[in-house]
């Protein structure tokens, strides 16, 4: 590790392989003594291998670093890369490949053997770029929406001024506290909270100021509109759906494998896998076992288990066919590695 930046050890040898080069490191970690108590580990982070020519300096703009950012972990008596030991599944599971870059898809792995999918996740403390993110993306919501509250027999007419400007009232589940008043959001039409749908704001004005805002003050019908702003309640409330709180940040966040930061320590106490298995059934079935019946001869059969789970059983319809969707999460020991789960 540089020892510039953070304190550590800068370490030099003659191998000729990389993964010899990480075996003798691993072998000086376990080396270093260090009182741990039940549930603890160490993470060591290590830098970017350098290549150096130990007979002549050679000018380039090549920055000789031959690998990424890494870190291991040292439990339980043995040295693991902090990647592998969070993430990896075991042999023969069949690991899903993106389409794309951004799918709507989650990361799965299956085991063809009983077909059952397998998501695995980990946690790391709330990064600077994570809180930054959730910021930029708060804005980016509530440049599409203003909350709103009117007279309920005005609906109609507040949604014909709208419409002029592309824009809508949409109520919103929430009682007012007034009985012929309703609360709700002006909103574009690509604007949908209860599926996490939002449009972004690509121009710095409507970003910095808010989309709706921008067109409600450039039209002039902000000062014709009926009714008024609504409170923080409502925002809130559609926040929620989006799940984002940039003012009360978890300590830790959970990420999936695409999500890593190289060399970023893993909390190996914080790891999470799931499982789902997903049945056709028929109504007859639905009629003899309900949800709760299906959760209790799971709940037996975890109980052995020693380890913390949450079990969901869903039905839904897909293509006209009923299905039936047995979701299982698991939080595994710290000693556990996901490869031998």
């Amino acid at each position: 590790m540089n020892g510039q930046y953070l304190n550590g050890w800068y370490v030099t040898c003659d191998l000729e392989s990389i993964e010899e080069f990480y075996n003798k490191l691993k072998d000086f970690f376990l080396n270093i003594e260090f009182p741990l108590s039940d549930n603890e580990w160490i993470s060591f982070i290590v830098s970017p291998v350098k290549l150096y020519d130990s007979n002549k300096k050679v000018d380039s703009n090549w920055r000789k670093e031959l690998t990424d950012w890494i870190s291991f972990s040292k439990i339980n008596g043995s040295c693991f890369y902090d990647f592998d030991y969070s993430f990896k599944v075991p042999e023969g599971f069949i690991n899903q490949i993106a389409a794309k870059a951004a799918s709507w898809g989650k990361n799965y792995s299956i085991e063809p053997e009983f077909d059952i999918a397998v998501q695995v996740y980990s946690s790391i403390p709330t990064t600077p770029v994570f809180r930054e993110y959730l910021k930029q993306q708060r804005n980016q919501i509530s440049g599409n929406f203003i909350s709103w509250k009117c007279l309920k027999t005005d609906v109609e007419k507040l949604n014909d001024i709208l419409n002029d400007i592309a824009l809508g009232f949409k109520e919103i589940e929430l009682k007012s506290y007034e009985e012929d008043s309703i609360f709700g959001i002006i909103c574009d039409s690509m604007f949908l909270p209860e599926i996490g749908i939002y449009p972004n704001n690509n121009e710095w004005k409507t970003f910095e100021k808010g989309k709706v805002e921008s067109m409600l003050q450039d039209s002039g019908v902000i000062n014709v509109l009926p009714g008024e702003k609504g409170n923080y309640i409502i925002d809130d409330f559609i926040y929620g759906f989006f799940g984002v709180d940039d003012k009360n940040l978890p300590e830790k966040v959970m990420i999936e494998p695409f999500n890593y930061i190289s060399g970023m320590p893993l909390d190996h106490s914080g790891r999470s896998v799931s499982f789902q298995k997903l049945f056709e059934i028929d109504g007859e079935f639905i009629e003899v076992y309900n949800n709760d019946f299906i959760l209790s001869k799971l709940s037996v059969l975890l109980e052995d288990t020693g380890v913390q789970y949450q079990v969901d059983v869903i039905v839904f319809d897909c293509d006209g066919r009923s299905i039936l969707s047995i979701n299982i999460s698991l939080n595994p020991s710290c000693y556990i590695s996901t490869g031998f789960f």
